[in-house]
């Protein structure tokens, strides 16, 4: 709980301010001046001695935008004096109580209703519901819930957390809307979720109210990453407008196409060319003979230099239409799945391109502004840091969306600056893809799997900075 000690209210600070260090206050007036103290409201019941944890929150979404490192040297500098201990805000962080999740999810919903009525809504056939996970290392084996999960991009195991998170794309903007992490037990007994048996017993542990918002939150680390994804999705869809669902190969299976049928929203997703049976025109084939059968049937895209096989069929009982694509002379085919039947294999694709805006999210969040970077023990401040860092960047989105509406100011410099980078790295990545398409096109190069190497290319520290340097935007 927090303390009868720390008596000052956050929204008295007012008076507390210098006149020429006022960067917190005009943020925070910022904030209202967008109406989002409004989704505050999840979290009033929680008042302690003193303090709303609204203005708790408030404070803690600052911090990266005052130019300080965290919130202990924000309470040292002149500019927030004898606002909280930093006891008050650490401690918030690991309440039970706060539905953290729901928090994220009033602050997405909100963006979408000020653009609705700011006029820039999207039209139907453009917004997107993206699933898709992210690795967050960690260094300390003692954090709750911790275990050693395999990493595809650096192929070794790494101690940290799965980190799944659904994104909405509303046609312009990127959101993240709800995110759950996850652990793996392994298959060795002796090595629970890949850990020495010392290291498993001596974990952090906390009991909770299995029923209270992060004890839901934690049981669900053991849950299967595709039942908790649907739970997500429909979550969603009861309350933003969706049109398309995308998705990796990892994610397309049976489960998703009933989940997007039953909320009613068409299916966009990467299928592995394996053993999968397709049933055509009686018969089931997988989907190198599918390849084989309808060879004479393939057509070319000039706009994005592919060969392509289109084809109507039935998967699992439910009506889809496969692509088959190759891009270069010697590339490998590559197969997408959509339950949209009207619509052709250019608007698919370029369709399907939305869900690397994910990938994007997720290097640019981790980089900016430190998602998953968080050593602390407690799980329930593991939810708590990210949920901020997630919040963080629909300020930034929405700043950027609406920047004719601000009042300039130094509150914004290091806002703009972060804003840059996200901003330039999105029309970077566009460039980027458009060009690695056109070389493999030239140079016939083969390529396994193109969504991957595209994701893996994203991640890559490297390029961006070679982009950066060579491309004046």
């Amino acid at each position: 709980m927090l303390q009868s000690k720390d008596t000052n209210r956050i929204s008295e600070i007012k008076t507390q301010f210098d006149s020429k260090e006022n960067i917190t206050l005009r943020f925070l007036n910022w904030l209202s001046f967008f109406e989002f103290k409004s989704v505050y409201k999840t979290l009033n019941p929680l008042k302690k001695k003193g303090f709303k944890v609204s203005d708790l929150l408030g404070m803690l979404l600052v911090v990266p935008f005052t130019g300080k490192t965290n919130m202990y040297s924000l309470l040292q500098s002149s500019s927030a004096p004898g606002i909280a201990r930093k006891d008050s805000f650490y401690r918030m962080k690991k309440m039970h109580d706060i539905n953290w999740e729901k928090l994220l999810f009033a602050f997405a919903g909100r963006f979408v209703k000020i653009c609705l009525a700011k006029g820039t809504g999207t039209a139907p056939g453009h917004r997107m519901l993206i699933i898709d996970d992210s690795l967050l290392p960690k260094s300390g084996t003692m954090m709750e819930n911790i275990s050693r999960l395999w990493d595809h991009v650096s192929m070794r195991y790494v101690l940290g957390y799965r980190m799944l998170v659904l994104g909405y794309f509303d046609g312009k903007s990127f959101l993240p809307v709800s995110f759950s992490l996850h652990r793996e037990k392994g298959k060795r007994e002796a090595s629970p979720y890949g850990l020495k048996r010392m290291e498993y017993q001596g974990q952090y542990h906390k009991e909770r109210n299995r029923e209270s918002p992060a004890g839901k939150r934690t049981a669900e680390m053991d849950k299967d990453k595709i039942t908790t994804a649907i739970r997500m999705i429909k979550q969603a869809c009861g309350s933003l407008q969706v049109d398309y669902l995308l998705m990796d190969s990892w994610f397309t299976c049976e489960k998703m196409l009933a989940c997007a049928h039953s909320v009613k929203v068409k299916l966009i997703g990467m299928m592995k060319m394996g053993n999968a049976r397709y049933l055509f025109r009686g018969k089931e084939y997988t989907a190198k003979e599918l390849i084989v059968l309808l060879k004479k049937e393939q057509k070319r895209c000039r706009k994005l230099a592919a060969m392509y096989i289109e084809v109507p069929l039935f998967y699992k009982g439910y009506p889809v239409k496969l692509f088959f694509s190759k891009f270069g002379r010697n590339g490998n085919w590559q197969l997408l799945l959509s339950t949209d039947l009207n619509a052709g294999y250019l608007k698919t694709v370029e369709r399907y391109q939305v869900r690397w805006s994910i990938e994007v999210f997720f290097k640019e969040s981790k980089q900016y502004l430190k998602i998953g970077k968080s050593q602390a023990a407690d799980i329930g401040a593991q939810f708590a840091d990210i949920t901020i860092s997630m919040i963080q960047y629909i300020l930034l989105t929405l700043r950027k969306r609406f920047g004719e509406y601000e009042t300039k100011g130094a509150v914004f410099r290091d806002a703009e600056e972060k804003l840059k980078d996200l901003t330039l790295d999105q029309r970077l990545w566009g460039l980027l893809l458009e060009m690695v398409k056109l070389i493999v096109e030239i140079l016939g190069l083969p390529l396994d799997d193109l969504d991957q190497f595209m994701t893996n290319l994203i991640q890559e520290n490297k390029v961006k900075k070679l982009l950066k340097l060579h491309f004046s935007v």
